[in-house]
């Protein structure tokens, strides 16, 4: 049985993330690159208070790990959201979103959840294939 060959992906203003919680940000196999949840937090990994900056923190933080394997939001094929208040900030969720998706965007799955780590009110996943 042969064994997966994973890089596991880590930006440099993510690796707090890694340390605290010993998981990667983004995980790249073959093409393919898995980014976890991306949450709006601090570089303390505070919760962003502010739901506006919160949401924009959380697709910045997709974005960083984007770069760091060498892509960009055109690679994103799937996107997943989980809200806590769906109703009250998905227009803003999608304002957000369409400023990295501003045309034909990836697939998207939203979720309402009851409730995120910290209280934080939005959670990004993505996944993206790295050929052109």
């Amino acid at each position: 049985m042969s064994t997966i060959r994973r890089e596991f992906i880590v930006p440099d203003d993510l690796k707090a993330v890694h340390d605290r919680f010993h998981y990667s940000p983004g995980v790249l196999v073959g093409d393919t690159l898995y980014i976890a949840g991306q949450l709006g937090r601090d570089q303390d990994l505070n919760p962003i208070r502010d739901r506006e900056a919160q949401f924009s923190a959380a697709f910045e933080n997709v974005g960083k790990v984007l770069h760091a394997a060498g892509a960009d939001f055109r690679h994103v094929v799937e996107l997943e959201t989980y809200f806590t208040h769906f109703q009250e900030d998905f227009p803003v969720v999608l304002a957000i979103k369409n400023r990295y998706f501003p045309t034909d965007g990836p697939h998207w799955t939203g979720w309402e959840v009851r409730k995120l780590v910290m209280g934080l009110r939005l959670e990004v996943k993505c996944t993206a294939v790295l050929t052109d």
